[in-house]
């Protein structure tokens, strides 16, 4: 467990093991949201420059990884406007030892769902990735995102609804299906 007396006196070490345990879920967070790799590296880097810059703020460690992402998120949506700005981004709009087969199945079918979860709006995707991909609660969301718990619910809500329509032209009608 991290200090935050470590981490807000500036100890290397606690930073260390922040960066850590921390960077790769950022990561998978920040490239999921803009589907480009290089942007989210940038990502991660300057949310951990900012987050190393105001570390004496820090006085809770159970609240760190929320901060963390706060600061990421805040980060995406400025990579968002740069990498889109015709999109006029808005935060509050925003196995295998297997059969091949099945593992090239499985493959198509997660690019697929990639793929469609790319095209919801930001604000759903971002809180559809939090919740289902990051484990994180929807206090938590609500602390990153600065939306309330029934704003978190009801964005979740409607993102699901929308990738249930987005999926649904990919299923077989004849009882089976694609996905």
């Amino acid at each position: 467990m991290l200090s935050a007396d470590r981490l807000a006196a500036g100890d290397d070490a606690a930073f260390a093991a922040l960066y850590t345990s921390s960077r790769d879920r950022l990561f998978r967070f920040a490239v999921r949201m803009l589907s480009d790799a290089d942007a989210a590296h940038d990502v991660v880097q300057e949310t951990f420059l900012r987050a190393r810059m105001a570390l004496h703020t820090v006085r809770d460690t159970r609240s760190v990884e929320g901060w963390l992402f706060a600061i990421a998120r805040n980060q995406v949506i400025g990579q968002m406007r740069r990498l889109h700005p015709e999109r006029g981004v808005d935060p509050e709009e925003l196995a295998a030892d297997g059969d091949p087969l099945e593992d090239v199945i499985k493959g198509e079918t997660a690019g697929i769902l990639r793929c469609l979860v790319d095209k919801l709006k930001p604000e759903y995707r971002e809180v559809l990735l939090l919740r289902e991909y990051e484990q994180l609660s929807y206090a938590e969301i609500a602390a990153i995102t600065g939306a309330t718990e029934d704003v978190v619910g009801m964005r979740l809500l409607r993102a699901r609804k929308a990738l249930v329509r987005l999926v649904r032209p990919y299923m077989h009608r004849e009882g089976g299906h694609a996905l």
